[in-house]
């Protein structure tokens, strides 16, 4: 009987060998399970992109075709209004000038705003965070932007970019910094200044970024394709 239950036992060795198998195991599931999330999160960003494109269409239903740029100069709100502020009642926020304070309350923002993937510490404490920013057409002036742009007059919608990704310390709710970027921005031609840090951050596995286009479809787009100049203008 005690020989019996000697010999249902595991040896030293017996158990160094299985807790290795573990170790190995563990080790080949471990990136699989770390590429699932980042997948899962590429999907979500989609998904965002998705649900402001809906939003953006329906404002420009309500505008004439027009949907706003990045800071604008529209009756009822402040000047100089960022394009999420303007959106937030298209995305279930309640936001009203005394009191935006889905924007200076993290835990009361939608999070459509917000990349799931975009971990960066923003600069203004409490204020929730944007992860993206608004196309700028380098074709355009200034104040065709403050007007809003007319998507009907866009040449090939389908390669224009209308949001592009940005996990930005400054791209946060109601913020101007980083509320838009042209193609001198994302390629970074003038340099790294204070708060103009590149904007291409390939941010989702692949080094690749979500962008919405101005057809409202969505795209994971890679760096050499996205610094194409036919992205970054409206004819």
């Amino acid at each position: 009987m005690i020989a019996r239950r000697l010999a249902s036992r595991f040896t030293l060795i017996e158990l160094l060998v299985v807790i290795a198998i573990i170790a190995i195991l563990a080790s080949m599931l471990l990136p699989a399970l770390g590429s699932a999330r980042q997948q899962g999160y590429k999907i979500a960003c989609i998904g965002n992109l998705h649900q402001l494109g809906t939003a953006l269409a329906m404002y420009g239903e309500d505008h004439n075709g027009v949907v706003p740029f990045a800071i604008s100069g529209i009756e009822g709100t402040p000047s100089m209004t960022s394009w999420d502020y303007v959106l937030s009642s298209y995305v279930g926020e309640n936001i009203t000038i005394a009191e935006p304070s889905c924007m200076t309350d993290a835990s009361r923002a939608s999070p459509v705003f917000r990349c799931p993937s975009d971990k960066e510490q923003r600069a203004a404490a409490g204020y929730a965070a944007r992860s993206y920013c608004r196309g700028m057409f380098d074709d355009l002036s200034y104040p065709d932007y403050y007007d809003g742009i007319r998507l009907n007059q866009v040449s090939k919608p389908s390669a224009k970019f209308l949001l592009i990704e940005w996990h930005h310390a400054n791209n946060f709710r109601g913020s101007n910094w980083q509320a838009y970027a042209n193609r001198w921005l994302f390629t970074n031609q003038g340099g790294v200044s204070s708060w103009h840090t590149p904007l291409f951050g390939l941010f989702h596995q692949g080094n690749s970024s979500n962008f919405l286009f101005c057809d409202f479809h969505v795209g994971n787009v890679g760096m050499n394709e996205a610094s194409d100049d036919t992205h970054w203008t409206q004819n």
